[in-house]
């Protein structure tokens, strides 16, 4: 079995900046960063997760890496 290092990332709606721009976008969290983008290709296990305070819904999982293409956050 290789051995990878893998990262946190969690995921959420944005709804202040949807509603700014009157698109859908999403906010990653990843490496401590938080990066914007409207479109997010997972390709590996996730899971729900609720919180008391806002966001109150996120998807989390563990990746190998973010890769982007034309804008399009692929978590692989």
């Amino acid at each position: 079995m290789a051995d990878f290092n893998m990262f946190r990332f969690n995921f959420h709606f944005n709804k202040p900046l949807s509603k700014r721009d009157g698109k859908v976008w999403w906010t990653l969290h990843y490496k401590n960063r938080c990066l914007p983008t409207q479109q997010i290709n997972c390709y590996v296990k996730t899971e729900t997760k609720t919180n008391k305070k806002q966001p109150y819904a996120v998807v989390q999982g563990f990746c190998e890496d973010i890769v982007w293409d034309n804008g399009v956050a692929n978590i692989i």
